[in-house]
């Protein structure tokens, strides 16, 4: 069973997020300690309530996606700037998630060693 972290402060969007994962994958609610290992699992922020900081720390072993509520555009050139794979505005959508995460899971089992080449490839890309 694949698993996805989520690190948020927000209720909702943990329920939004667990009613939206496919077949094989696990909701993992974050705290303070996350993950013992970060490099198998995706890790999403919830920038509205989650200091953006964090995506740094995780970005760098594996593949964070940004969530938020907001329209403004400054969190989510922030989350980019941290390190952020993705940025997904609510309400989300399940077909986004599960393109994502076969995205990722195409990406081979080197993908979260490979996180920040793989961000740049992507970005050269679009």
């Amino acid at each position: 069973m694949r698993k996805v972290l989520l690190l948020t402060k927000d209720g909702s969007l943990t329920r939004e997020v667990s009613g939206l994962l496919p077949k094989g994958y696990k909701l993992v609610p974050g705290g303070k300690a996350g993950l013992p290992n970060k490099d198998e699992h995706v890790v999403f922020v919830d920038i509205d309530t989650e200091n953006a900081h964090v995506i740094k720390e995780y970005s760098e072993r594996t593949i964070v996606v940004a969530v938020t509520d907001q329209e403004r555009t400054g969190p989510v050139m922030e989350a980019a700037t941290w390190g952020a794979y993705e940025i997904m505005h609510r309400p989300l959508r399940k077909e986004r998630i599960e393109r994502l995460l076969e995205e990722l899971r195409g990406l081979g089992p080197r993908r979260c060693s490979r996180a920040g080449e793989i961000r740049s490839q992507r970005q050269r890309r679009r």
